[in-house]
């Protein structure tokens, strides 16, 4: 079964990401601390985290499939996802003498930690000097205030409109298709769709670049610009 255009064209190194790479690339010289990604979903924050992570080791691809890797003693990384493995996390804060070496450590959905955990985190923070934690959440609120403010904080949000061209261009390419995308009637789409906003206004519902592959995607299976934009707000909806 063919991937979808936002799992295939899913960033997995900091080169690949639209308008964040000197940002990410500042965070691999990170000695210790924690990290905090955090925006809306579908914008990229596990990715930007995996991809630094990955930078730092200097080989292999961390994710959901490859949770560990390493170069023993030099550097290692790893991944949990809490909703799916806490005992990642709580592995992680039971180690009672500081880890040497250089490691990073990726905690995704950070937001469904309790808070008691979530401010275990923050200790593990305090007593380590030597690696950093990166703790992803689309819901920035339901992380502990102690823990935030051992972060460095990383806001991730929709593309301009400009990286959406980009990314457009990308998933038309990846599918093989001829001729030019349809990018400024897909973009007119969305914002007609959304009942008009603004790129520099921060609350506003903009879309997220997976819902921008998502409505590429549904344009080169035969629907229309339209069509596809309103198939993508019925999907985040469900």
């Amino acid at each position: 079964m063919e991937q979808p255009l936002w799992k295939l064209l899913r960033p997995r190194r900091i080169e690949d990401f639209i308008g964040y790479e000197s940002e990410l690339q500042k965070l691999t010289n990170l000695q210790s601390g924690g990290v905090l990604f955090y925006g809306q979903m579908g914008c990229g924050k596990t990715s930007a985290a995996l991809a630094v992570a990955a930078k730092v080791v200097g080989s292999g691809v961390l994710d959901e499939e490859h949770s560990v890797i390493w170069d023993p003693p030099r550097v290692w990384a790893s991944y949990v996802d809490v909703t799916l493995n806490a005992r990642g996390v709580l592995d992680l804060l039971k180690q009672k003498t500081p880890l040497f070496g250089r490691w990073i450590h990726v905690v995704d959905e950070a937001q469904e930690l309790e808070h008691k955990q979530q401010q275990g985190l923050a200790g593990f923070l305090d007593r380590q000097h030597s690696g950093v934690v990166c703790i992803c959440t689309s819901e920035v609120a339901k992380i502990h205030p102690r823990l935030q403010q051992r972060c460095t904080h990383v806001a991730l949000g929709p593309l301009t409109t400009e990286g959406n061209r980009q990314l457009i261009q990308r998933g038309w390419r990846a599918r093989g298709m001829q001729g030019a995308p349809p990018m400024e009637a897909l973009l007119d789409a969305f914002l007609e769709q959304s009942g008009g906003f603004d790129y520099t206004d921060p609350s506003a519902k903009l879309p997220s670049p997976r819902d921008v592959l998502r409505a590429v995607d549904e344009i080169c299976n035969g629907q229309t610009v339209g069509a596809a934009v309103a198939a993508v707000a019925d999907k985040g909806q469900g």
